[in-house]
């Protein structure tokens, strides 16, 4: 067995155009795919499992670190818990903290690779952060790549 830990970040002030799960005072309960337009990150283990990768069949399966792999007599499950909870202390919750801080999460949307998603996104955290000019600048971008996209039948 393997199991593997993903992790998301959901900007409620991004429009959202499916139905998100919400707890019993109204708090949003997104999915992690459901932060598209936000930010997804997996965490990688930091225990050796060589002993159980190298004999997997697959070659890229032996060198993933996102994968953490389990006995079939369950004998490793604590090392794979403690692991896995020492991961998430030490790479998610930076992670969190990093990117709550809007202006910290907009120069990461900024570095990103120039597509529709990063557009996207920009658009909203600059109107947010109430940055007009680079709102504008990303609005435009946003506008010709969306034509572009409806163009080629990307989008309709």
């Amino acid at each position: 067995m393997s199991i593997t830990a993903s992790v998301g970040i959901f900007y409620d002030f991004v429009p959202f155009f499916q139905t998100i799960k919400q707890d019993s005072v109204g708090r949003l309960l997104p999915e992690e795919y459901q932060c598209e337009l936000g930010f997804r990150s997996v965490l990688t283990r930091a225990i050796d499992q060589n002993n159980l990768t190298r004999n997997l069949t697959n070659p890229a399966e032996r060198v993933r670190e996102d994968i953490w792999w389990i006995q079939r007599d369950g004998s490793n499950v604590e090392e794979v818990v403690l692991d896995l909870a020492s991961s998430f202390v030490a790479q998610a919750i930076p992670w969190f903290e990093k990117l709550s801080d809007l202006t910290n999460a907009f120069v990461e949307i900024e570095s990103e690779r120039d597509c529709y998603t990063k557009y996207q996104k920009a658009t909203h955290f600059a109107k947010q952060l109430n940055l007009k000019d680079k709102y504008c600048h990303y609005s435009k971008l946003l506008e010709a790549e969306t034509e572009r996209l409806r163009s080629r039948g990307f989008l309709r």
